[in-house]
């Protein structure tokens, strides 16, 4: 079954008569005929009709026409896309405003660097309203964490949304270099619990205690007011802190003076990606964009693509 069949069945649903789609199609209108009488016999179905007005498309030719128009369009999208000229291009992005310190600094510092010229406008919300105003907003696309546990995302992604990971980052243990695990150097969720000092979280470790409660259900967890308040204390040993690796991969964001750091031994870790709708093309400008993010930036991670 050939493309340009639903094209020329397409061409006659907007002219009156064979001998105009013809003309539109540059090909004759025996030729024309033909097309569509092979398309009627391999679909198995009659498309148009003839009286004494011309030849016009019947009920399922009109209907044929009408589920294919969108795939049409998107094909001239698709083509459009490819054929965009070369130069400057811009891209909008959402970014879950946690990232803002070690991601953005980079990634500005990278994209400066880079021969391609991309115009980036860069804004920010809490991860709450990261997905909402995505949607509703007027950006190509979003920049957001999601937590995953034994490899399965705890989060389920929001239909009509495409997320991809491209850096996965482990949970990391930020302790008093006096807590009674930190000569361990190593420590589950579990063992934290039981050692009697507190989980000190901010706003945004809020969104992470049901993960957390999977793992420790008994676990105290103390909510500070923002990143200060939890180094304070855990500085002090009144309290133990949980942290993304930083996006260079050299430092733990969160970790004061006098403090150690390693990985949390549960099976729980942080994937940093982008959502994309899934029901749109994306831009020229975002697909450099993500070029960079992905060949450029992001660094191994085992993270399946």
């Amino acid at each position: 079954m050939r493309l340009e069949y639903f094209e020329y069945l397409a061409t006659l649903s907007r002219h009156a008569s064979m001998s105009a789609a013809s003309r539109e199609l540059h090909v004759t209108p025996q030729a024309l005929s033909v097309a569509i009488g092979r398309l009627e016999r391999e679909l198995g179905v009659k498309l148009v009709r003839t009286d004494n007005q011309g030849t016009r498309l019947n009920e399922n030719g009109r209907y044929l026409v009408a589920k294919t128009q969108m795939f049409f369009d998107a094909i001239a999208e698709v083509r459009a896309q490819s054929q965009a000229a070369e130069g400057p291009c811009a891209v909008r992005v959402l970014a879950d405003k946690e990232i803002k310190e070690d991601f953005a600094a980079e990634l500005v510092r990278r994209l400066d660097e880079a021969a391609q010229p991309l115009a980036l406008a860069l804004d920010y919300c809490d991860l709450a309203e990261v997905k909402t105003r995505f949607l509703a907003g007027n950006y190509d696309l979003a920049i957001c964490y999601r937590d995953q546990v034994g490899g399965v995302p705890v989060h389920v992604t929001e239909p009509g949304l495409i997320f991809e990971a491209f850096w996965r980052s482990p949970i990391y243990v930020v302790m008093s270099a006096q807590h009674p695990l930190a000569a361990k150097g190593s420590a589950t969720l579990a063992e934290i619990a039981e050692s009697g000092v507190p989980l000190v979280v901010d706003a945004y470790g809020m969104g992470f205690v049901d993960v957390l409660r999977m793992f420790a259900p008994q676990m105290t967890i103390v909510r500070e007011d923002n990143l200060i308040a939890v180094q304070k204390q855990v500085k002090n040993n009144l309290g133990v802190a949980l942290d993304y690796i930083s996006f260079d991969g050299l430092v733990v964001r969160g970790k004061p003076e006098g403090c150690v750091a390693f990985p949390l031994s549960d099976d729980i870790a942080g994937d940093l990606g982008y959502l994309l709708r899934e029901d749109a093309l994306p831009s020229r400008g975002t697909r450099v964009f993500l070029d960079y993010l992905l060949n450029v930036i992001a660094q191994p991670s085992g993270v399946q693509r």
